[in-house]
Parts: C-alpha cells; sequence; structure tokens
C-alpha cells in the first residue's frame, strides 16, 4: 500500500514556449520503494520539455550535489505531450536527513526547452529470439527506464570526454538479459566525416603489424555492438559453443573465444567480403546461410540485411571516439614499455597482467562490461578477446606513411580502398595475406602495450584461438 507521508505540495508554473506545469502532487512510495512519487500535467506543450526538480525544506532549497543519474526517473526530459505525468525522486540520495524534513517536504518543478536531439535514437536493441529491433532515444536513456547513464566521462570514470552531445547508458552493464537475450548497438556519428586511423604523432611501437597514419572518410552513420559478442548469444544463434574458457559460472556472459572468421560469415558466398566487393555496400549483400550471421539475418531479413562485422576503419572509429592517444583514456603511450602501459590498459580492458594469466595459470576472459567504457558507451574494445574485422589484411607500403584524404579513401575496405587491391602489398597474395583477416584491441594473453586502438595483427579467415572473438555492427542503409 502506498502511503503519502509528505503532505505539502509546492508547484511553479513556468515558461517553455507556454508551457505550464501545474496540479503537483507527492507521495512516499514506502513500503514499496524509498521514493518520491511527482505526479504532474502539463498544458500548451507545442515542443519537447525538460523538467528541472528543485527539492526544498520548507522554503529552504536542498543541495542535490552528490545525486546520480537515478535520482529523477521518469518523464523528466522531452516531454512532449499535454495531461498528467509522472516522475519519480530518490530521496534516499540527499545529503538532508529524511526526518528532519518529512513535514515540509516539497518540490518545484520549472520547465525548459529540450535540446534539439533528444529525441535521436542513439541505441538499437535487437531481440536474439525473433530479431525484432527497438530504438531507445536520448530521452529513453535519460529518463532512467534503462538504468543509470552519464554524460560526463570524467566526472563518471576519469577520462577524456571526447564526443560532442556524449551520453553513455552504462546501466547496460547491470542487467543480464543486455548480454544474452539481447544484443545492444550504439549508433556511431560517421557519416560525412573524416578521421585519422592508426598510429599517432609520437606513439612508441608502430611496427609493421601496427596500422601506420591515415586518414578515411566515412559515407554514413552505423551501429557498433556495446558488448562483444557473448557465449550465450553465439549458442542461441548457432547451437555450439566452440570456447575454451566455457566452464566459469559466467561463462555465458564472457565473450566467445575460439572462433574463426568463416565460422561468423561463410566459406563460400560469405568469404566474399573482401576480395569480391566492388562498392561499401555490396561487402554487406552476401553471407552463408548456414553461417552465425546468415542465421541470425534470418530472423528478421529486413531489419538484419546489413549486420555484419565491422570494417577495420569503422572498428576503429568506434573504438577511438575521436581519442586520439594510445588508449581511449587520453594516454599516449611513447615509451612502448608495458609498465607505462599497464596502468591505462588495466582500467579498461583484460590483459595478460590484470588477470588474463596468473603466474602459471591462464584464465583468460572476463565478464563482457567488467570495465570502464569507451566515450561511445562501447566496453572492452581493448582487451578480452581480440576482435575480428571484416576485412582482408592489408600492409602499409613502405614507401608511404601518411595517406591523403580524399574520395579514393571514402569507405575503404582491406584498410584501403578496392582499387588499391592489385598494387597494394597483400591482396594479391604477395605477402601471404591475401586470406588472413586483421584483428584489433588486444586481448587477455597480450602484454598492455598491445592492448591499444593500433594494434592491428592478422590471422587466417580459416584459423580460431582462444584469444579471437569478435563484435557485430549494422551499417545505415
Amino acid at each position: 500500500m502506498k502511503t503519502a507521508i509528505f503532505s505539502c505540495v509546492a508547484a511553479l508554473a513556468c515558461l517553455a514556449d507556454a508551457a505550464t506545469v501545474e496540479s503537483v502532487s507527492i507521495s512516499q512510495m514506502w513500503p514499496v520503494s524509498t521514493d518520491v512519487k511527482v505526479n504532474y500535467v502539463l498544458n500548451g506543450v507545442s515542443e519537447p520539455v525538460d523538467v528541472s526538480v528543485a527539492v526544498l525544506d520548507g522554503e529552504a532549497e536542498i543541495s542535490l550535489a552528490g545525486t546520480d543519474s537515478m535520482f529523477l526517473r521518469g518523464d523528466v526530459y522531452g516531454v512532449s505531450t499535454d495531461g498528467p505525468h509522472v516522475l519519480y525522486l530518490d530521496p534516499t540520495q540527499l545529503k538532508s536527513s529524511m526526518p528532519a524534513f518529512t513535514s515540509s517536504f516539497k518540490v518545484r518543478l520549472t520547465l525548459s526547452a529540450s535540446p534539439a536531439n533528444i529525441s535521436e535514437a542513439i541505441y538499437k536493441i535487437v531481440d536474439m529470439n525473433d530479431g525484432t529491433v527497438t530504438h531507445l532515444t536520448r530521452a529513453d536513456i535519460k529518463n532512467g527506464r534503462y538504468g543509470s547513464w552519464t554524460d560526463d566521462m570524467e566526472a563518471t570514470f576519469g577520462i577524456t570526454n571526447s564526443v560532442d552531445d556524449l551520453l553513455v547508458w552504462t546501466g547496460v552493464t547491470n542487467d543480464l538479459r543486455w548480454a544474452k537475450d539481447k544484443m545492444v548497438f550504439r549508433k556511431i556519428p560517421a557519416g560525412g566525416k573524416t578521421f585519422r586511423m592508426g598510429a599517432q604523432d609520437g606513439e612508441a611501437d608502430a611496427s609493421a603489424t601496427r596500422q601506420k597514419a591515415y586518414t578515411a572518410t566515412l559515407s554514413k552513420d552505423f551501429w557498433m555492438g556495446v558488448f562483444e559478442v557473448t557465449q550465450y548469444q553465439f549458442r542461441k544463434i548457432s547451437n555450439s559453443n566452440p570456447s575454451v574458457f566455457s566452464t566459469d559460472d559466467d561463462a555465458d556472459v564472457h565473450p566467445v573465444d575460439n572462433i574463426y572468421w568463416t565460422l561468423i560469415r561463410g566459406s563460400s558466398d560469405g568469404k566474399k567480403w573482401s576480395a569480391d566487393a566492388t562498392s561499401v555496400d555490396a561487402i554487406h549483400a552476401s553471407v552463408d546461410s548456414t553461417s552465425f550471421l546468415g542465421r541470425f539475418r534470418a530472423k528478421n531479413p529486413s531489419a538484419l540485411a546489413m549486420l555484419d562485422l565491422p570494417s577495420d576503419v569503422q572498428w576503429e572509429v568506434a573504438a577511438r571516439a575521436n581519442v586520439l592517444a594510445t588508449f581511449y583514456d587520453g594516454y599516449l603511450n611513447t615509451n612502448g614499455a608495458d609498465g607505462h602501459a599497464g596502468p591505462h590498459v588495466g582500467l579498461l580492458g583484460r590483459y595478460s597482467g590484470n588477470g588474463g594469466i596468473d603466474g602459471t595459470v591462464t584464465n583468460g576472459t572476463v565478464r563482457v562490461g567488467s570495465y570502464i567504457p569507451n566515450q561511445y558507451g562501447l566496453y572492452d574494445v581493448l582487451g578480452n578477446v581480440s576482435e575480428l574485422t571484416g576485412d582482408v589484411f592489408m600492409e602499409t607500403p613502405a614507401n608511404q606513411t601518411v595517406f591523403p584524404s580524399g574520395t579514393e579513401w571514402l569507405d575503404p575496405v582491406g584498410g584501403y580502398n578496392k582499387s588499391q587491391y592489385d598494387t597494394a602489398d597483400g591482396y594479391n597474395g604477395a605477402s601471404g595475406n591475401s586470406d588472413r583477416c586483421a584483428q584489433r584491441g588486444g586481448n587477455w594473453a597480450l602484454g598492455p602495450r598491445f592492448c591499444n586502438l593500433s594494434y592491428r595483427p592478422k590471422n587466417s579467415r580459416s584459423s580460431s584461438v582462444s584469444s579471437q572473438g569478435f563484435r557485430l555492427c549494422i551499417k545505415e542503409d
């Protein structure tokens, strides 16, 4: 039974393009929860509005310092309709003690115009059972309906805020369904933008297997998986689990490992991804029907037709989140030694020195989402398992270090545009790379300096290894 303990109510009708808030009432949800329920009515709404809440003890406003994203939930951001609405606040987060102001507890609501992008869909959830797709807007995330979030990575995690309009759904790690029966994707705003790829100025270890610097332009936005594909998710689609690290109690939500490229796309039509593509859209067209992607796409062919491995460039654009450094916490490793890299990677992902290998014991992978995400809210892009990309591995030609931007670098595949395959080292088999794919991000078995944003080794498309997994993306039509 819900009992109204707070009997005093304060309401303030405020202007946001003539919108007003009226009929504010409050009640405590005890014993169902400790939340306070705030009912209110909006009139005259012509555009989405945000609702600010001030909490008062009598006439004295109570500081909200130290409250987190879950302090306010419900109809708070991007409210777009007239009529009754409800929001909830968590009084246990307030510094003042509850007994001191229960009889004079009040709230004051103020309206303001929502940001223009409040209705933008930034997360996509794919149901692993039937392939149905649900989009989450910025308002959905900020209203707390899916758990906690942050718009300040520096305050929350101590790393740089590197993207515009930053908003990260942190609550995605608190519910196992997002790593099991649902697959979550984050929109990467890349369309029409040019990016610097590869080793950065002054960065150590820019070796042959590390992609040297070049620039690339992507024509369209895309959606990147928030997590590496988990063992549960792989088994859900393929009815099998090849993973070596499958015996831990929480192995279902570890990344699938011991994977190989042709298991994901197939060894027939699916293997034509880079070799026979004539356009950036064609590279996503064909996969074997019996492959992991073939089975997954079949659940919802219209919505999942562009579901695939990311290209090498897509992977790096999503992983970097605009950070021109060795790691996405902003650290540029100019020394190259593990001792300099370890303190940074240790917070961002699983590597050999923070649990991957414990002395003579190989522990391997860890539950996805166990470390600090990047600024797009992607977890484990560094460490845990090396992530396969769709591209044939391409070495940087020895006589070129920095590639110019331009139409020839629009939506490159294989690290290069298709037109470069016949002359660039790799595709024609001159170095034996024609059947090798690029891996990214490092893994649990490597030292920390190799779990970075530029390290780019290769492996046969038909070879599996316990440190190899993958993450999926969905390209915009």
